[in-house]
């Protein structure tokens, strides 16, 4: 059983976020095996240490540069947390009102971070120093949440890329995912499960997504929807919330309260613009990541399937918009040849030699 220690919050309304470490990871999943099939809808969410790199050099077209940014930098980053939050069909949680918060390996030393945004989750309550000696290694996560139920049906692999490809792999159709704004949130996610670099191909990447999770929604697609857009919702998840009149528990910025908050925003928004017509909507929604290429230049009626292009992150759509961050580089982390690292002004631009982007890839693999 899990000690007051930790656990992030036990809050009203019957809610518990698990913060999940070392030593009651395997614990935790467990639980979770033991409660996905009826509780098949899986709000997720990640926190990562922001952004700190933008690709350089000739590029056929914007999505082409758009997908090299976002792999470059979940490629170079790690996670710092993972949230689920299991619901059923109703949007109810297990009866406990049990919500987990990963929480990965991380040392503020040797790894690459922005550091406005590691400033930002300090202020959120994540404990860094907790994090470097007590978080989950990546790999461990990687392996128990391939063998949760949640990704594969609960099929043991030992090595999932490689069988990505195989007439045999049985990847787990009942599960529902929910998300918001959600293409770092996959990458990083999809990263974790392969266990290598995502891949130079958006057109493989699609394929990883598919084959990985096979329904999913993502909250901010649904903005796009007329009469959504005629209540005039706008803004991030909590700014939709708001208006929702969702109410927060947990800290924001921390991946078990978000993934909560995501859970009950798509539940609301459904019961309260889709309730008579959501089977007949879904299929529009299906399988799309709001930032995709299509999905983020279309309207809704215009969406083609299925989705075959990338888009970015809303805050780097194009090269003047990258987010300058302070940053931070370990000797054996640096960024890869022919990116540029934004910094503040007031520090020294970090330089590289320009070399071909889709060499750095080519080395990855």
């Amino acid at each position: 059983m899990s000690t007051p220690q930790r656990l992030a919050l036990a809050t009203s309304k019957g809610v518990t976020i698990h913060d999940v470490w070392n030593d009651n990871v395997e614990e935790e999943f467990s639980k979770i095996r033991d409660i996905i099939h009826e509780y098949p809808y899986i709000a997720f969410d990640t926190e990562f240490p922001g952004v700190v790199a933008t690709p350089i050099g000739a590029f056929k077209c914007k999505e082409e540069f758009q997908y090299n940014q976002i792999a470059c930098n979940v490629n170079m980053l790690k996670l710092i947390q993972v949230g689920f939050c299991l619901t059923n069909s109703k949007g109810e949680l297990p009866p406990n009102g049990d919500i987990w918060q990963f929480n990965i390996k991380f040392s503020i030393d040797d790894d690459m971070y922005a550091v406005e945004s590691v400033d930002l989750l300090r202020r959120s309550g994540i404990d860094f120093t907790r994090l470097q000696t007590d978080g989950i290694s990546i790999e461990d996560f990687g392996s128990l949440l391939t063998t949760s139920g949640l990704v594969t049906d609960g099929i043991c692999i030992e090595d999932f890329g490689s069988l990505l490809t195989t007439s045999g792999l049985v990847v787990n159709k009942k599960i529902t995912w929910l998300t918001f704004h959600s293409c770092f949130d996959f990458g990083y996610l999809i990263k974790t499960v392969i266990g290598r670099s995502l891949p130079t191909s958006e057109k493989t990447f699609f394929e990883y997504h598919k084959a990985l999770f096979p329904r999913s929604y993502d909250v901010k697609m649904l903005m796009k929807v007329p009469k959504i857009q005629a209540a005039k919702l706008r803004g991030g998840l909590q700014d939709i919330a708001d208006q929702l009149s969702v109410k927060r528990i947990g800290f924001q910025h921390q991946a078990g309260s978000d993934a909560l908050l995501t859970a009950r925003t798509f539940f609301k928004l459904r019961e309260k613009f889709f309730n008579n017509d959501w089977v007949e909507l879904e299929s529009q929604f299906q399988g799309y990541m709001f930032g995709l290429g299509a999905a983020f230049t279309s309207t809704l009626t215009e969406l083609p399937m299925p989705v075959t292009k990338f888009n970015s992150h809303p805050l780097q759509t194009n090269d003047d918009d990258i987010p300058l961050y302070p940053l931070n580089l370990s000797p054996q982390n640096g960024p890869p040849p022919n990116f540029v690292v934004p910094v503040h002004p007031q520090q020294q631009r970090v330089e590289h030699q320009p070399v071909n982007v889709f060499q750095y890839f080519q080395s990855q693999i």
